[in-house]
């Protein structure tokens, strides 16, 4: 839900001076980056400090340092920061291409196919019955919560480019997802999300080049209005770094230890029906019977994951 909540923070970005998309997805990294490696590095502190008076065998207390020790192996965080900078890119190449309907009908409803199949190859995640049908009511509701019936589709090849990023997004979420619940069971969760977010902020620090000449000009030009703007536009991007993107991975992550990647997955489609609901309280839009009956299917399927798998009696 706390996903949900990007696209309206965006809007009010951008409503205040126009940003690049993938300048945007730079620093909401970056924003989070920090807070995750001061959270990491605290819950290790006080782990390793608690470990002194009572010893335990959690994971997080593994080290006999009080700050993040370093990675085992720097080709897994590499790895899952890849995954999180190419989800962020593909998105936002995406949206200018194809539309935001579309790229987050695609995006959206794809990733929840490839984690089911990622988690069933390289996990060995059973895909039940119960699983299938969530699924299945999920993707039904997202596509009738997001498709708009009157919306145009057009016919050139810069659109079906926008359909492959947008693919290519959802592809790079599962990965990530998928990879995330593998290495969670060997090394600290939240050290995890430190690296990997730093690493993807990084990679996407080349989007600020982009825009740096503009910037550039736009500054000499008008330093007052540039700077009333980033003052007006610093709380937003405060909050999509920190909330929206910072906490909401850590409570995600701390439900992946618990729970199966591919149920993970169809709960992630709350993001859509969290942002269609702020777009009807917030900017007043209007919600037909598709996405009322929509929305209804994807709130089922989420209810339906949560009543237990019945276990057989010997």
């Amino acid at each position: 839900m706390l996903w949900g909540t990007s696209g309206t923070t965006m809007v009010f970005i951008t409503n205040i001076a126009p940003m690049n998309p993938l300048v945007v997805a730079f620093w909401r990294l970056a924003i989070a980056s920090p807070f995750l490696l001061l959270y990491a590095t605290t819950k290790n502190f006080l782990s390793t400090n608690s470990s002194h008076s009572s010893p335990s065998n959690s994971p997080l207390t593994s080290s006999t340092s009080p700050y993040l020790p370093l990675p085992p192996s720097s080709s897994t965080y590499l790895g899952l920061g890849i995954c999180m900078a190419s989800y962020q890119a593909c998105y936002f190449w995406a949206v200018p291409l194809a539309g935001v309907v579309v790229t987050a009908l695609v995006s959206i409803c794809s990733s929840p196919i490839f984690i089911a199949l990622f988690a069933a190859k390289f996990l060995g995640e059973k895909l039940t019955q119960k699983i299938y049908f969530a699924l299945g009511l999920g993707l039904i509701g997202t596509s009738l919560l997001v498709i708009n019936p009157q919306a145009i589709i057009a016919q050139d090849l810069s659109f079906f480019g926008g359909v492959l990023f947008a693919l290519g997004a959802g592809l790079a979420y599962a990965a990530y997802a998928v990879g995330s619940k593998a290495v969670i069971k060997k090394l600290p969760p939240f050290n995890v999300l430190a690296y990997s977010f730093s690493i993807a902020a990084l990679l996407l620090s080349p989007a600020l080049l982009f825009t740096s000449s503009s910037i550039i000009n736009q500054t000499i030009n008008n330093s007052l209005i540039n700077t009333q703007n980033w003052q007006l536009q610093l709380p937003f991007l405060l909050y999509l770094g920190i909330v929206s993107t910072g906490f909401a991975y850590l409570i995600y992550i701390q439900g992946l230890k618990s729970i199966k990647a591919t149920v993970a997955g169809i709960a992630g489609l709350l993001e859509p029906l969290t942002a269609t609901c702020l777009g009807i309280i917030v900017f007043k839009e209007t919600l037909g019977i598709s996405g009322v009956i929509g929305g209804g299917l994807l709130m089922g399927s989420i209810a339906l994951l949560s009543f237990p798998d019945k276990v057989s009696k010997a």
